[in-house]
């Protein structure tokens, strides 16, 4: 009869386990736990913790099973049968009795003395014999177990059994997620990581923690991980897993068969490959034992994928084989499948496998291999393949995946001389297609302007034409629709960096709705005008074109991959506008996964949209993190032109956050990048300064240099920028702007322009009940920030109309949401907290400012920096709610 296996507990965490293992441990109806779990997922540190923590109040005795001696009896218990007659056959009764006489216990002492507790390791490779004994002994009261095993090959059957009648818990230990990788990460690294670390060494290791620790030693040794500005960065193409790793990985493939070693050696190099073909050339048995062992992986389909279990074990594998053999096993595998691939990964790793192995590999598999590197971001297998190109009828083609290999590796400069002379020179439209591509982004990461891209659609437009001249009767649609749309798009594209979208959106819905757009074209479309709707508080519909263009890459299985970053970036920007973030983190966890080595380049990109999100909430302290880490990862791979971006952005956070040397540093780095990315961005990025020139020029100052933003990004009708200078002038107590951020917001699209039109109209209106049920709104939108200063001003407002009892009941209420504001501080906070007063050295700055010394003056006698005194003054404002020196009272 069938029984079904109780369920086994999760814990992803170690801390959990060893909590539930000791907690068992005092259990007196249990007789133990049962640890279960892969190489490296922490079983031996786990009995390492429980020992130290129970040493001082049982007897623990530690065993452990040994492969070579399983089908020994007994054998593993050896050093506790040091007293066993010679004379006496070890029959498993003389062997208990020999066993509870070495632990001093009687037959009749069982239940009184305390009992033992039998560690053992590696239970998997124990014989039966001795598994059987333990579970006697623990069922007799005289010890209590911790059974340390993997789960292939599975423990002695009498251990499962206790399991199964509930006599012994069981722990399944599994991978790490992605933010346990994090957190692992940070600390073995020390520091805060980029996402570009914590996905590729979480990808490597498949979320196991011994081999994450390992990786991330040897990336750090090899310089492949540095450390800049207290952020920890990736550099480059991953290394070759180090020796330490490799011993590791190649001790556990010794134990396999010849026939499992030669069946795991052809998957590694051919993998993913059919279940039908590997069951043709391999041993079914090994196969089987391979999968039971949780080696490979494949499923009850015929023509299901076979791959290796864990992508270390692969790259192992690969790293072992000599070349002479490799190629007698492709040649073999291709005899048998023939040169034909039915996925982008077979493809890969075939032709991957031929370059590897010195065979020949035919132009038009190197050139398929090298697009989709490109896509994949492996820019040094892109390299390596179209090197291997032979033919000049692929030569154009080879040159433009060279080019993009290239961008990737920041080689810019000899990247533009190829792609301008390919579309000066080509006769094909779809290699001046790509080479017009290629050309804005190396202009664009190299700092040109906006009208640099114009520029260019008029040379495509040109190229098109003498193509046009000497094009056969079939490329004449082609040579048509690039001249129609293509050009037109590209033009739409330099007028969206130069902020004119009220100009290009008409444009680019009439490009989208002409039957002649490819949809090639239509990806390309659809972003821009998601951008453009977005930026003019069409932020619904913005969002619904880009969904429009994600879903049309999906459609065409790869075909457009190389466009997605372009339109995520685009997306992700109309999604945070329109307020939707759990959208927007779902769409950049998606982005990440279906581009595992894109975050090398891309990270910098999640990382900055995690920021904003925590930004939008009003958690200054998150923010920054995530923006620090956008900001260096950004320095290292700028794929969208979003460093400046970072940094104001990070500024700004750094600012409300308090950090005053941070906001400074960033500023310094702006300075640096001026002129540089979208004029929308430079917009937002300029509001970010003018919030924190508030420092040094006071809070006055700052509001007027944020109307002036507003302003600037009203006349080209950015309603999106305008908003966000608006609010940021209201978050350093302006009341002059909220009339327009009512009316701004109350035309713009989305939940986010809902809560902040609410916010506005509210704090218009003066009533207190209506800030207070506008707070509780924001708050349940996530707005965390606005819904402290509405509930701020209510009480305000209650307090100067003698109402001190209701505005009393609100402070839990405000106490409750300045802290979880993470340590923000803006006026309208600080001026009402009742429980801040001045430090001793902001008394001595105000009473000095107060009798009239200058700031420089203050600095000389108080022995500090003028910048120093200016960022105190700024916090004593706003602490005691005045604009002049003259109002400062310090009594």
């Amino acid at each position: 009869m069938h029984t079904t296996d109780p369920p086994a507990t999760q814990y992803p965490g170690r801390e959990n386990v060893i909590s539930e293992v000791l907690r068992s441990m005092t259990d007196s109806t249990t007789h133990g736990v049962l640890v279960v779990g892969e190489t490296g997922l922490g079983k031996t540190s786990i009995g390492r913790r429980v020992v130290e923590e129970l040493s001082t109040s049982v007897r623990v005795l530690r065993i452990a099973g040994n492969s070579t001696l399983s089908n020994i009896p007994f054998a593993v218990l050896g050093p506790l049968l040091r007293d066993l007659p010679l004379d006496r056959e070890a029959t498993p009764l003389v062997v208990q009795r020999t066993i509870l006489a070495f632990l001093g216990i009687s037959a009749g002492d069982i239940h009184t003395k305390p009992r033992a507790l039998f560690v053992v390791d590696d239970a998997h490779a124990m014989d039966d014999s001795s598994g059987e004994l333990l579970v006697q002994l623990a069922a007799s009261g005289a010890v209590k177990l911790l059974i340390l095993s993997r789960p292939a090959p599975a423990p002695p059957q009498g251990f499962l059994s206790l399991w199964h009648d509930g006599m012994l818990s069981r722990h399944d230990l599994v991978c790490l997620n992605i933010d346990e990788i994090q957190e692992l990460c940070v600390e073995v690294l020390g520091g805060e990581v980029t996402a570009a670390i914590t996905t590729m060494m979480g990808e490597a290791s498949g979320g196991n923690p011994m081999f994450l620790r390992h990786l991330l030693d040897q990336g750090r040794r090899l310089g492949h991980i540095i450390k800049r500005n207290g952020v920890w960065l990736l550099v480059g193409e991953p290394p070759s897993p180090g020796t330490d790793l490799t011993d590791l990985v190649r001790s556990h493939l010794r134990q396999r068969s010849p026939a499992e070693l030669e069946a795991l050696e052809l998957i590694a190099l051919a993998g993913p490959v059919a279940q039908s073909v590997l069951f043709s050339i391999a041993d079914s048995d090994a196969l089987d034992t391979l999968h039971a062992d949780g080696l490979i992986r494949y499923g009850h389909d015929p023509e299901a994928l076979v791959d290796i279990g864990h992508p270390l074990y692969a790259e192992v594998l690969r790293t072992r084989i000599p070349a002479s053999r490799s190629r007698q096993l492709r040649e073999r595998f291709l005899e048998l499948v023939g040169p034909r691939t039915n996925s982008m990964d077979q493809l890969f790793r075939q032709v991957d496998w031929g370059l590897d192995c010195g065979a020949r590999v035919e132009d038009d598999q190197l050139l398929k291999a090298a697009v989709m590197a490109n896509r994949l971001y492996h820019p040094a297998f892109t390299l390596r393949a179209v090197a291997a190109i032979r033919s000049e009828r692929y030569r154009e083609a080879a040159l433009v995946q060279q080019v993009r290999a290239l961008i990737m590796q920041n080689n810019l400069g000899f990247a533009r001389d190829v792609a301008d002379e390919l579309l000066a020179t080509t006769q094909r439209v779809r290699i001046a297609k790509a080479a017009v591509v290629i050309g804005a982004d190396i202009r664009l990461r190299a700092g040109d302007s906006a009208e640099s891209v114009c520029v260019l659609a008029d040379e495509w437009e040109r190229a098109l034409i003498r193509i046009r001249e000497t094009a056969v009767q079939a490329d004449m649609p082609i040579v048509d629709r690039g001249l129609s749309i293509g050009v037109r798009a590209l033009r739409a594209y330099g007028f969206n960096l130069e902020g004119r979208f009220r100009e290009t959106a008409g444009a680019l819905e009439d490009m989208v709705r002409d039957p002649a757009c490819s949809d090639e074209l239509r990806v390309v479309v659809l972003a821009l005008l998601c951008e453009a709707w977005a930026s003019t508080g069409k932020a619904v519909q913005g969002v619904d074109a880009g969904r429009e263009a994600l879903q049309l890459i999906a459609s065409h299985r790869g075909r457009f991959l190389d466009y997605s970053d372009f339109v995520v970036v685009r997306h992700g920007m109309a999604l945070l506008m329109a307020g939707e973030w759990q959208e927007l983190t779902a769409a950049v966890g998606e982005h990440v996964r279906s581009t595992q080595r894109g975050v090398i380049y891309l990270g910098g990109t999640a990382d900055l949209l995690k920021g904003l999100i925590h930004l939008r909430q009003g958690r200054s302290g998150t923010a920054l993190r995530y923006l620090r880490l956008a900001v260096e990862a950004l320095g290292q791979s700028d794929v969208a032109q979003l460093l400046p971006l970072a940094t104001g952005l990070a500024q700004y956070a750094a600012f409300f956050g308090g950090d005053e040397a941070a906001a400074q540093g960033y500023q310094r780095k702006l300075e640096a990048l001026a002129g540089q990315g979208s004029h929308r961005n430079s917009l937002i990025v300029a509001a970010c300064s003018a919030a924190t020139g508030s420092l040094e020029h006071g809070v006055a100052a700052g509001i007027v240099a944020l109307h002036g933003v507003a302003e600037a990004a009203r006349e080209l009708n950015i309603a999106s920028v305008e908003a966000i200078a608006l609010e940021m002038a209201f978050h350093l107590g302006d009341s002059k702007g909220l009339k327009r951020l009512a009316a701004v917001s109350g035309t713009a699209e989305g939940r986010e322009a809902t809560v902040i039109n609410n916010v506005a109209l509210a704090f218009l209106s003066e009533d207190p009940s209506r800030l207070a049920a506008v707070s509780r709104q924001s708050d349940d939108e996530g707005y965390v920030l606005l819904a402290a200063e509405c509930l701020v001003e209510a009480a305000i407002i209650l307090e100067g109309r003698g109402e001190s009892r209701a505005a009393k009941a609100l402070k839990p209420g405000i106490r409750e949401l300045v802290a979880r504001v993470d340590g923000t501080q803006v006026p309208r906070l600080i001026v009402h907290d009742t429980t801040t007063v001045l430090t001793a050295r902001e008394h001595d700055i105000a009473q000095l400012a107060r009798n009239g010394y200058s700031n420089r003056d203050i600095a000389e006698r108080l022995n500090v920096s003028v910048r120093t005194v200016e960022g105190h003054l700024y916090r004593i404002f706003a602490k005691l709610g005045v604009a002049r020196r003259e109002d400062l009272s310090v009594g």
